[in-house]
């Protein structure tokens, strides 16, 4: 008897696309990632490699600034589940920390976490190492926040870090308190629309400094290939638009926008590429996805990568 194949893509993807038709099936599909996947436990080396990014996040702004910025206003597109970066930034200086997401999805046991695996990296000397620009007053603020964390409201352990999670589609938001200096996101940009990226690069030049500093780490890949051994990351070019939308889920829904859509929608919405830093995969992996027809015109410098680091200011 042949062996039938577990096309494990297609169930997670099968599944995420059923939750979505549920009411209420964004939290029903966070519910399963805490209590049954348990994908959203942080643990040590994914929050260092979170600090990591964070870092070269910071760079960006420092190198643009010729040296360590201090008292910078920063704007974050896509709050995420663990306010890692956004305290990073305030420990190596930020003024202010908003961050932006359409969903809430901070809670205190998060942010507590967060807290403690910063505290454990600086009594390691770690954090040092990963953060050299961390200010040593700050850390302690850290630390005080720890022992008084089991009775203060989350909004309160956050605010005492200056970071002010905001939940709003960023296209949409009209007053900041503090126009940023720096906005950054990391893998973010790949989950929304070309139109809405538009939207929210637009008025987020309306909002920035003028002189602000952008970063962002896209991932370019097929994020369900790390669930199935057999697809490429590049698997989910093979599919047309009207298949894509068959299978792709609101909860997790991917663009497949290569990095010209990308340097596009930067440079036509006020934003002036400085840098780019790609990764690409493999050729041979590319070549064996046959190709849905809108991406045949595509050059392999587009199709190839997997991630990019864009830096632009505001031109």
């Amino acid at each position: 008897m042949a062996k039938v194949r577990i096309r494990h893509w297609l169930v997670k993807a099968t599944v995420q696309k059923t939750v979505s038709f549920i009411p209420g099936g964004w939290y029903l599909n966070a519910f399963l990632q805490q209590h049954f996947t348990h994908s959203l436990e942080l643990g040590e080396a994914q929050f260092e490699l979170r600090v990591a990014q964070g870092r070269k996040h910071l760079e960006s702004l420092f190198s643009a600034e010729r040296g360590c910025k201090s008292d910078f206003s920063v704007f974050e597109l896509g709050t995420g589940w663990h306010p890692i970066i956004p305290v990073g930034m305030y420990l190596c200086g930020a003024s202010r920390v908003t961050t932006a997401d359409i969903h809430p999805l901070l809670t205190h046991e998060r942010v507590l976490r967060t807290i403690r695996l910063y505290l454990s990296l600086a009594e390691r000397e770690t954090l040092v190492t990963i953060l050299p620009w961390a200010r040593p007053e700050r850390i302690g603020i850290l630390l005080q926040l720890a022992k008084c964390a089991n009775n203060t409201r989350m909004c309160n352990l956050l605010r005492a870090m200056e970071i002010y999670p905001i939940v709003e589609d960023a296209g949409r938001i009209e007053y900041l308190p503090s126009p940023p200096d720096f906005l950054f996101s990391n893998s973010t940009l790949q989950y929304i629309s070309a139109v809405d990226l538009n939207s929210i690069f637009k008025n987020l030049r309306k909002l920035a400094n003028s002189k602000a500093v952008m970063s962002h780490h896209i991932y370019l890949g097929y994020d369900l290939a790390s669930f199935d051994p057999f697809i490429s990351p590049y698997h989910f070019l093979r599919f047309s638009r009207a298949t894509w939308k068959l299978i792709d889920s609101p909860i997790h829904s991917h663009n497949r926008l290569r990095l010209s859509d990308y340097l596009k929608i930067h440079e036509a919405n006020g934003w002036k590429i400085n840098n780019e830093d790609t990764v690409s995969g493999s050729l041979e992996d590319l070549r064996r996805v046959p190709l849905a027809e809108e991406f045949r015109k595509c050059s392999d410098r587009d199709l190839l990568p997997l991630r990019t680091w864009l830096v632009s200011s505001a031109a």
